[in-house]
């Protein structure tokens, strides 16, 4: 097939109206938009001029379209491979440095740049498919144009970490600075994914996830027990870190855990949750 091609079916008429109107802020009237759709991605950018979409917008259209051809390529693909089991105990990054893998996503790459250049002029300002990183790998299910705003999230909230702490300052008000960058940090990262996107990052990058992969090896969780143990965990951390040190919280902080272990007992069942608690040693 040609290179340049539509391998799927096309960007529904509908979303192109909808992302022209957003643009141009005008309701294009008396035209078929069933005319703009097209198999050959040449054919499909000289009608989109046709009917004015400014030259931006159709690459933002373009993009999207292949971008979204080449994410469910690589999702292929990582279904042959081990793939990133973010419930397994140790390190789940090295699991998807498989060679032959990682040289696959690095062609897939390759090709969708290859692809763009040849469709709109120019090479992308930025790599365009995950080339076997395995921070690219791990989120997968995001766009790259999502990882690279969760990097730059990421790398301020280093840089807020490194130079907006005060040396001097008790160690509780060193907890509550460290707690309000993680809190912008947060802030941040929901407003690049959806809640569903954020819960699988946190599954992965979070240090309650790291902790539950460190202290659950003797429990050998299947997947879904880990996600149903993350959603108790996470609420139970949270409300521990709202409640601060304060000294008349204890109470509190008791009844945060009677509730995370019930939670965990239903999610889990009577035998499986004997289990849970003997890998944490109770």
């Amino acid at each position: 097939m040609n290179p340049v091609g539509r391998e799927v079916s096309s960007t529904p008429a509908e979303s192109i109206r909808n992302r022209m109107v957003a643009v141009t802020n005008q309701v294009v009237k008396a035209l078929d938009w069933r005319t703009v759709e097209s198999d050959d991605y040449r054919r499909y950018i000289a009608n989109l001029r046709w009917i004015g979409c400014p030259e931006e917008t159709i690459a933002d259209i373009i993009k999207a379209d292949v971008e979204k051809l080449f994410k469910a390529r690589r999702l292929e693909l990582a279904g042959t491979t081990d793939g990133f089991k973010y419930w397994k105990p140790g390190n789940p990054f090295a699991q998807t440095m498989n060679p032959e893998a990682v040289q696959k996503r690095q062609e897939l790459a390759w090709e969708q740049r290859a692809i763009l250049k040849a469709l709109l002029g120019t090479e992308p300002e930025t790599s365009d498919a995950p080339t076997g990183n395995p921070f690219a790998e791990a989120l997968s299910f995001l766009s790259p144009q999502q990882h690279q705003q969760i990097l730059e999230t990421r790398e301020r909230f280093k840089s807020a970490m490194t130079q907006g702490m005060d040396g001097n300052a008790s160690p509780e008000t060193r907890r509550q600075q460290m707690r309000e960058a993680e809190r912008r940090m947060e802030e941040d990262l929901s407003g690049i994914m959806s809640p569903a996107e954020k819960e699988d990052y946190d599954l992965r990058f979070s240090q309650t996830a790291a902790k539950m992969r460190e202290h659950l090896a003797a429990f050998e969780p299947t997947e879904s027990e880990f996600r149903s143990i993350f959603k108790s965990r996470k609420e139970f951390e949270d409300t521990i870190a709202d409640l601060g040190g304060r000294p008349d919280s204890a109470s509190q902080r008791q009844a945060a855990e009677e509730r995370f272990y019930r939670q965990t007992r239903k999610s889990l069942g009577a035998a499986r949750h004997a289990d849970f608690l003997r890998a944490l040693g109770k």
